[in-house]
C-alpha cells in the first residue's frame, strides 16, 4: 500500500483515486435521472451488493445488463426513451437515429458509428434488419451467455439464420 505514483506501489483503497472515481459515478447516476429520465428504481439497479456504484463500470451499462428483457433494441423502431437506455447512445445520438430512421432504414454499424454511436458499448444492446452475421453475434451473444434474450427461441432461430 502507498503512493500509486511510485512503481510497484498501489494506492490505498478509498484513496484519492477511488474518491474521484466514486464522484464521477455519482455524477453519471445523477445525469441518468436528470437528463435521461431514468426512474429512481432503474438507477437503483446500478447499486451493488455493497450499497455502492461500481467504480469500474458505467452505471448505464450495469443497469442495461440488469434489464436484459429490454434488449436488443431495434434501432429502426425504437423511440427516444428506448434508445437512451442503450449504453453508447446519448441524447444527441438518439435524436439523430430517430431523424435518420424516419427517412430510411439504418442497416449498418458504420451508419451508426457515423452518427456517433459508441459501437463498442452499444453493439450488445442493439439490433437492425440486415445485420451481418458477425454483428448479430455481437448483439445476441452477451444475452445468450446469461441465458436471457429479448426474443423467443423461435425468433432467435430466425435471427441467427
Amino acid at each position: 500500500m502507498g503512493d500509486a505514483s511510485i512503481a510497484g506501489e498501489q494506492a490505498e483503497p478509498g484513496g484519492k483515486a477511488d474518491s474521484l472515481a466514486r464522484e464521477h459515478r455519482l455524477y453519471q447516476a445523477e445525469w441518468l435521472l436528470r437528463e435521461y429520465n431514468f426512474s429512481p428504481q432503474e438507477v437503483e439497479l446500478a447499486i451493488g451488493k455493497d450499497g455502492n456504484l461500481s467504480l469500474k463500470t458505467d452505471p448505464k451499462l450495469v443497469i442495461a445488463r440488469n434489464q436484459p428483457w429490454l434488449f436488443p433494441v431495434d434501432v429502426n423502431k425504437a423511440d427516444y426513451a428506448d434508445l437512451l437506455r442503450v449504453p453508447g447512445i446519448g441524447p444527441i445520438t438518439a435524436r439523430r437515429i430517430i431523424e435518420v430512421h424516419r427517412d430510411h432504414a439504418i442497416n449498418s454499424m458504420e451508419q451508426l458509428q457515423k452518427m456517433r454511436v459508441v459501437i463498442k458499448r452499444a453493439a450488445s444492446f442493439i439490433w437492425f434488419k440486415g445485420m451481418l452475421d458477425h454483428e448479430k453475434q455481437l448483439s445476441l451473444l452477451p444475452l445468450m451467455e446469461r441465458g436471457q434474450t429479448a426474443l423467443s427461441p423461435l425468433e432467435l432461430v430466425e435471427v441467427v439464420r
